[in-house]
This record gives C-alpha cells, sequence and structure tokens, in this order.
C-alpha cells in the first residue's frame, strides 16, 4: 500500500528529526510506526485512509494529525491502537469540512 510506506516515511522522518512536526516523545511514534507496520493490508482504518488519500490531500494536509495529535503521542499514554482510531476519527472530520466547505463555497 502506498499510503501506509508513505505514511510510514513521514513517522520515520518526524522521529529523526526532520519531519513536519517536533515529538515530545520520537520512541513512542518509533513504536506506533512499527505497530503501523505489522497491521494486515487489509485493517479497516488502514483501507479508510488509503481511500480518502486517494480523493484528497486531506490527511496530509490536517492541522489537527500534525499539530495535535502525532506530536503529543507518548506523553500520557502510547495506545497505538487509539492513535490509529484517533487518526481515523479526524481524518473523517477534515474531509467533512472540507466537503461542506465545497458545498458552500463551489466555485
Amino acid at each position: 500500500m502506498a499510503f501506509t510506506a508513505d505514511f510510514l516515511a513521514r513517522l520515520k522522518e518526524c522521529v529523526l528529526g526532520t519531519g513536519p512536526v517536533e515529538l515530545a516523545r520520537p520512541d513512542a511514534v518509533a513504536e506506533f510506526a512499527d505497530y503501523l507496520s505489522h497491521l494486515p493490508e487489509t485493517d479497516r482504518r488502514l483501507r479508510y485512509l488509503t481511500t480518502v488519500d486517494e480523493v484528497s490531500s486531506v490527511f496530509w494536509n490536517s492541522e489537527e494529525i500534525w499539530s495535535e495529535l502525532v506530536p503529543d503521542f507518548g506523553v500520557e499514554d502510547r495506545d497505538c491502537e487509539a492513535l490509529l482510531d484517533s487518526l481515523v476519527d479526524a481524518t473523517i472530520a477534515a474531509e467533512v469540512d472540507s466537503i461542506e466547505l465545497g458545498l458552500q463555497d463551489p466555485g
């Protein structure tokens, strides 16, 4: 899956300090990346994120994901499954916002 490989590469950049955001706990994000790398391609959450990625760039441009969820992961807990669920929820919300904006301003 191209999306998963891209996501893992972006997380690795963050862990190395060269990514789009600074991490509070790089070791926790590395653990999350390892968790993602072991998920099957059929995982419904990865399939959803892949589908959204195919039609929009909302995941990559989401302020909530890249400024709130990823940078602080591991500060309070290291629940990788919960983070993935939160990423999906944030992506859904951002996609809905994008669609609503498009309906309000179709030009």
